[in-house]
């Protein structure tokens, strides 16, 4: 296949530049103050059994894009992690009693597939992040249901 590449121009037309302000934009002392808040969180510990029927947890995990961690990724609808109060974006810092908090999902994967008929799971959850305003689940595709 041949083709040509055509180069476009960043600016738009000569002197526009939308990605920079014309003035400076500030923030008052309130939202100044805000910003500069520790995230609120919240520690959980969550008990879920198996389910029988499906051989899984009922959610998926997917690695942190910013901070390092494992987070629930997908929670299955009436599943025993929806029941047990398990929601997206929780982060994973103990699986049956051994810390994950450093972990990325290569690690804590095989632990929560080997956990047996119990699992028992430390979470924090950032409230924050469960807000109306946020998203609910990174990405458009579900990993593997644990």
């Amino acid at each position: 296949m041949t083709g040509t590449v055509q180069r476009v121009a960043l600016e738009g037309r000569p002197g526009h530049r939308p990605w920079q302000r014309g003035r400076e934009v500030r923030a008052s002392p309130a939202e100044m103050e805000e910003l500069l808040l520790p995230t609120p969180l919240e520690m959980h510990k969550v008990t879920l059994h198996k389910d029988p029927m499906r051989n899984d947890f009922g959610f998926s995990v997917s690695d942190g894009l910013l901070e390092k961690g494992v987070y629930v990724h997908t929670v299955r609808p009436d599943g025993p992690a929806h029941r047990g109060g398990l929601r997206p974006l929780d982060r994973v810092l103990q699986v049956n009693h051994v810390r994950t908090r450093d972990f990325d999902c290569c690690l804590a994967v095989p632990l929560l597939a080997e956990a047996g008929d119990v699992l028992e799971l430390v979470i924090s959850r950032n409230m924050l992040a469960h807000s109306s305003r946020a998203p609910r689940a990174p990405g458009p595709s579900s990993p593997r249901m644990l």
